[in-house]
């Protein structure tokens, strides 16, 4: 997954909406940035287009994953308790797993992306990422020094 350390920066302004993943997002971009406003919440209901994508995401690919780890479980293939069994099934799995969301990536990076009445621009993700100012728009990338970069990016130990 790309984070802040493969571009060395963070976006100027991170919106999401309220759901549980997005609180260590939030708390991450307010320290990048230290600015009122870098960060701000909206209604999920703003979030369709990306809502769209996970339900997809979930219906075509991962649910996949999820289905054949639960059969192996309840055909007494695997102990979800037993740590150095999961060690085993992570050993055995995540090149596969790492491949196959890398594939989702590249295809839905390269997919063109409709104009709509929203303010968004319309283009390939990748394009839009990487050339904002080949479609009209500009770089929002905030540097962020590597040491701040490093410092998030350590295990939380309880």
């Amino acid at each position: 997954m790309d984070g802040p350390g493969e571009f060395n920066g963070c976006p100027k302004v991170l919106i999401s909406d309220m759901g549980t993943e997005n609180g260590l997002a939030a708390s991450i971009q307010c320290y990048f940035r230290d600015e009122f406003g870098a960060h701000r919440y909206v209604p999920s209901t703003r979030n369709q287009r990306i809502e769209a994508w996970w339900s997809f995401f979930v219906r075509n690919r991962s649910s996949w994953w999820r289905n054949h780890f639960k059969d192996m479980e309840s055909d007494g293939m695997l102990d979800c308790a037993a740590e150095i069994r999961m060690e085993c099934l992570w050993y055995c799995f995540a090149e596969l797993i790492q491949n196959d969301l890398d594939f989702v990536k590249e295809h839905w990076n390269c997919h063109r992306i409709k104009k709509s009445r929203h303010n968004t621009r319309s283009g390939r993700p990748d394009s839009l990422f990487f050339l904002p100012e080949h479609h009209g728009a500009i770089n929002l990338l905030s540097i962020v020094p590597q040491e701040e970069i490093d410092y998030v990016s350590q295990p939380v130990v309880y």
